[in-house]
Parts: C-alpha cells; structure tokens; sequence
C-alpha cells in the first residue's frame, strides 16, 4: 500500500483498481477535514493519473505477446488467462476463435478482435517496447532496429478486454489468422450473437473514424445511424466506407444485427514502423463506451436487414480490401474456401503512399469503376483504390 500522510489522520480512503489478479495496486490516502477540502483537486488528479499509468501498463503487456498469421497460441493464452482474471467464461472451437461472456443479461453488446498480426516473430527476450510521451513502439534488440508492434490488432484485443473489465455484462469473440482472408470469422459460431445487439471491433488505422459501410456494404441502418449521430459529433468521429476485417465478415452471416469497425491510434501498420498512439487509444475506448451504453440503454426497435452487396468481395473476382485505409495486402479466396497469402518478400513499403509495393509492378493509372476514384497501388495485376477501398482486376 502506498500512504501519503498529509496531517493528522481522520479518514482513510482505500481506493482499487484491477486489470488482472497481478496487477492489482492499492492507493490508501489519509487526509484530514482541512485536506479534504484544500486538496480535493490534488488527490483526484493523483488517483487519475494513476488509474491512467495502469491502462498504459495493460496496453504495453498486451502489445507484449507476440503473435503472427497462423502463430497464435501466445496471445490465445494470454486472452485466455485475462479472461479467466475478469470472471468471463469462455469457450473455444476447433478453430482455435474464442468467444467469452461476462454476467447474465437479456442482450449484450459485443466487442470483437483478431488475434495475428503480419510480423515475423522475434525472440522474446529481444522484443522491446519503447515510449516517447504518447507514443509506443517496438524494437528487435538483435539489430536495434524497429520490428513492428503489432497494433494491429493487439489494439483491438486490449479494447475489448478492457472494456469488457467496465462492464457488468459484455461479450467479446477473439477470430484467429483475420490477416489471411479472416479464417478464423468466416467458421464464426453465429450461435454466440443470437442475444447480441451490436457487434464492434477496434481494427483500422488512425483515430476517430467509424466504419458505416465495408466494401460498400451497409454495416447498419439510417435510423441507428441516426440515434448515434449525437456521440458521433460528440467525439469529432466521421463515418467512412472501410475495407475488410472480421465485422465484415460477420455482416455476410448475421444480417440484422448493426456492427462497426473504429479508428483506434495505431499508424503505419503492416510496416516495421508501426506505432500506437495511447491518447488516440483512450479516446477510441471513450466513444466506444458512449455507444454502448447508449445502445445498452436504448436497444435498436427498427426491423433491418443488411443489403447483401459490396464493391470488393463479389464485383471482381472476389478480391478483398483489408481495412488498412491505403495499405494492406490482398488476398484471395479459392473455389475450396481457403485462403492463399502473398509473400510479403514481394513487395517495398512505400511511406509516401503508407502501402505495400510490388517491387516489379509500376503505380496503375486506371480510374475505379465503382466511384472513378484513382488506383494508389498495384499487386500482379490487380490494383486498389483509396476511395471507396475496392480491389479491381486491371489486366
């Protein structure tokens, strides 16, 4: 316990704060009348920075496992030991998605996230995390060089892990190899949401963005769009059309039920200069919060069901955008429903355009033929288009 006596003791306050059995930190304060008075702005804002010191401390230990495309039992466990530490029970299927519950309740909200990330695993004791202000980033202590923190998504893991810690009742499905043509989503036990009434996810680049479309595809309704228009402005969000992850994946299977994907401060992903921005991350966590329990307080009563369309999986040849706004790799699924991966060997980071490069392919100067937008990128033929996010065969 850390004590600051600050005249003769009259009242004690204890205050807690728990993410986890081990990271438990008490803050016992003894103040006098007088101190309570006088001091009343000191103490809050002791407690707050405290408080915010131990969200930094969770979102390091998570952005601490490593974890890649089809090496995912590091952070598998490590959800799975968070979990338990929260009093969520959980299950697992075959293929390896975990879906976890906290508390009874009629509906729930439910956060989503995946589990890989596209970096190279690199021993542990040469992963390091670094700070500046702000700032995280990671790097390998072999050759001093950055190695990718992995923001992507371990951001969203620690979004939905620490708001299912605020709330009374959530639930949360953590999908394996999403960097890979999201595997793991596409076996969703669509069982789990039957009682869900809203489906976020915390997995794009950036800050204060909210995905109503994917790949054209409508993620929920004008009218509950419209009963969350207020938080929207509240929190300076916009609404954008974003490119695939695992709520889009879903969307194609549970067509009622309204999701979203967010901006959540991590930047440059998919690069070995990736960051994340911890400011950005709470105040991802803050609007998120301001949704659901908006939606908890006020379920959606409109009958809707999504449209089934979308500009990048069914227009040209089932080739995907991945919602990295401007970045990425493609991906394409075979006629037996597997997922073939690019080697990433084959192309240059570009940070001009924040995007993969095929070393042997030149930029495409073709128009998009869904929105005329311009084609950023080209990939052996096939090029994307940072307006609207669809992939299109050019040759």
């Amino acid at each position: 316990m850390v004590t600051a006596k600050l005249s003769t003791p009259i009242i004690q306050c204890n205050t807690k704060y728990s993410y986890g059995r081990k990271n438990n930190i008490h803050i016992g304060l003894l103040f006098t009348a007088y101190d309570l008075v006088h001091l009343q702005y000191v103490s809050t804002r002791l407690i707050i920075n405290l408080l915010n010191h131990i969200k930094m401390i969770n979102l390091e230990k998570t952005l601490r496992v490593q974890t890649s495309s089809y090496k995912n039992k590091n952070m598998l466990r490590y959800i799975k030991k968070q979990l338990s530490s929260l009093g969520a029970s959980y299950e697992q299927d075959k293929h390896g998605n975990i879906y976890a519950t906290k508390g009874e309740a009629d509906t729930y909200v439910c956060a989503v996230a995946h589990t890989d990330t596209v970096h190279k695993l690199v021993p542990k004791a040469n992963f390091k995390i670094y700070t500046d202000k702000n700032i995280l980033f990671s790097v390998d202590t072999r050759t001093y060089k950055r190695c990718g923190i992995g923001g992507d998504d371990k951001v969203g893991v620690y979004v939905a892990l620490h708001i299912m810690s605020q709330m009374d009742a959530f639930k949360c499905a953590f999908f394996v190899d999403e960097e890979v043509g999201c595997v793991g989503s596409s076996h969703a036990d669509v069982k789990f949401f039957d009682d869900v009434i809203l489906c976020v996810q915390a997995d794009r680049k950036g800050v204060r963005e909210i995905t109503s479309s994917i790949n054209g595809t409508e993620m929920y309704s004008d009218a509950f769009g419209t009963s969350i228009a207020h938080i929207i402005k509240t929190h300076n969000f916009i609404e954008v059309n974003g490119g695939t992850t695992d709520v889009g994946e879903l969307g194609d299977k549970l067509l009622s039920i309204p999701m979203f994907n967010v901006a959540c401060g991590y930047y440059l992903p998919h690069s070995s200069d990736e960051y994340v921005n911890t400011i950005d991350v709470d105040d991802t966590i803050a609007f998120l919060r301001d949704v659901i329990d908006f939606v908890i307080a006020t379920p959606p009563t409109d009958t809707w069901t999504r449209p089934e369309y979308s500009y990048g999986n069914t227009m040209y040849g089932g080739w995907d955008a991945w919602d990295y706004g401007g970045y990425g790799k493609s991906i394409k699924k075979s006629s037996k429903n597997k997922f073939k991966r690019k080697s990433f060997d084959n192309y240059n980071w570009d940070d001009k355009r924040a995007c993969w490069v095929d070393k042997k392919e030149k930029d495409d100067k073709t128009s998009c033929q869904v929105c005329n937008g311009s084609m950023v990128d080209t990939y052996q033929g096939d090029a994307w288009c940072r307006e609207c996010g669809s992939w299109q065969q050019t040759i």
